[in-house]
């Protein structure tokens, strides 16, 4: 009798999908890319202005695309999304070479311009890509599939943000701009030889209202995504102020240079490759909501400890960080795909983007102020408590279903009706108090 793990037959099945493959090759080069860059921005300007709060500013910039994201669901889900994903790796490329115009602190301005577009277009990317992997994978494999790409990005953690630091200390940052447009470049061209069944007609019904309001309004009527997309931005009201605080910790509580945040990336890599590979595994046992809520606590638990301000604590809790979050986001994201259907992905997506990021930008802000004038211990500590309350909560209720809520088939089989979203707007069924 066989006693192979089914998991790792999934694995390999989808490691045999040629189309995934590619993805994946992409996906590596590209990601590589974006965790080297993302970082040297904030260092960038942390050396350029000896700022926490201006440094910390750029990743509240990079964040505030998201809020206006549904603006580009519709677009996303009207065109093949292998295409929307080329065009988009290749504007990424023109965005990270503008960075070669920084020459000192008097061009701040132009890092912060480019974290404002560079969060764009990663939201029409990951949007784009979520439908496409709905498109091409049966869902079964949607779990593996998430698990790996996440793992995939975390763990590239290990050596892109000291790549990314490391050639900023060398040559500065615009010798990271070129790495992060070339790799884009390389990826638009594995991009274009990907051939996945993909969407079979433009979808363009009702109005342009009832087509922007369509992703929110499946959020609304489909309960788990409801409550796992609002619990999450309840705890996002303050979990960005940490985003600033890191500055903080490294440098007070730690005695260490900017250059140390490429450090513990780095570590928080590695708990993310063990959480990406073994959160399918989990996610069998507990299912997509009530997995996010145990990473929400467990998130929370070691953020807390950083509050100790040592290094024999601050790199485990690190490592502990990028297994929760690769936990939480591997469900998020197949939740999200489960209970969308393919034509409405890049709505649902960016109108989840939308709902959870709005919240994460105001808390960001929020930190870009207190960061100077409230010890950054505080501040861990407080984030600490929302993330473990909001998780238990969610926990709690993660069993509920109403048999209204639509489990929608990935490939949009059998889903609720894309015509009965895009129609205008009526009342969602249920009850506010169903959150």
């Amino acid at each position: 009798m066989s006693t192979q793990d089914p998991r790792r037959g999934r694995l390999r099945t989808l490691l045999r999908h040629r189309d995934f493959r590619l993805l994946l090759a992409a996906q590596t080069l590209t990601m590589f890319g974006d965790v080297a860059l993302v970082l040297v921005l904030g260092i960038w300007v942390k050396d350029l202005t000896d700022s926490n709060g201006a440094a910390g500013a750029v990743f509240l910039v990079y964040s505030v695309p998201a809020v206006i994201a549904p603006l580009a669901g519709p677009l996303i889900d009207r065109f093949p999304r292998r295409r929307i994903m080329i065009v988009n790796d290749l504007v990424t490329m023109g965005i990270a070479l503008s960075l070669l115009l920084v020459q000192g602190k008097g061009d701040a301005w132009i890092i912060y311009i480019v974290a404002f577009l560079y969060g764009g277009v990663q939201i029409v990317f990951f949007a784009a890509r979520s439908g496409l992997l709905v498109s091409m994978l049966p869902a079964d494999q949607l779990p593996e599939a998430n698990g790996l790409l996440e793992s995939l990005r975390h763990g590239l953690r290990i050596v892109g943000p000291l790549a990314g630091a490391g050639l900023f200390a060398l040559w500065g940052g615009g010798a990271v701009a070129v790495l992060d447009a070339s790799v884009f470049a390389v990826s638009a061209g594995i991009l274009s030889l990907i051939h996945p069944r993909d969407l079979d007609r433009p979808v363009h019904e009702g109005s342009m209202r009832g087509e922007l309001t369509a992703g929110v309004r499946h959020i609304l009527r489909t309960l788990d995504l409801r409550r796992v997309v609002f619990y999450t931005a309840a705890v996002l009201m303050v979990l960005g102020i940490v985003e600033v605080a890191v500055f903080a910790l490294i440098e007070d509580g730690l005695g260490q240079e900017p250059e140390f945040l490429g450090v513990l990336s780095t570590v928080e890599g590695v708990g993310a490759i063990v959480g990406g590979l073994t959160a399918a595994a989990l996610m069998a046992r507990l299912g997509e909501v009530r997995m996010a809520a145990a990473a929400l606590v467990g998130f929370g638990v070691a953020v807390g400890l950083n509050a100790l301000a040592t290094l024999e604590v601050v790199l485990p809790a690190a490592v502990l960080s990028g297994v929760f979050v690769a936990f939480y986001f591997v469900a998020y994201q197949t939740l999200l795909q489960r209970r969308t259907a393919v034509e409405l992905q890049g709505r649902v997506f960016t109108a989840s983007e939308a709902i959870t990021t709005l919240p994460y930008s105001l808390s960001i802000g929020l930190g870009t102020l207190l960061v100077d004038i409230v010890d950054f211990r505080f501040l861990y500590l407080a984030t600490a408590v929302a993330c473990v309350i909001g998780g238990g909560l969610l926990y709690r209720v993660g069993a509920e279903h109403l048999p209204w809520a639509p489990t929608l088939a990935p490939t949009g089989t059998g889903a609720l009706p894309v015509e009965s979203l895009l129609a205008d707007p009526g009342p969602p069924p249920g009850s506010p108090h169903d959150l």
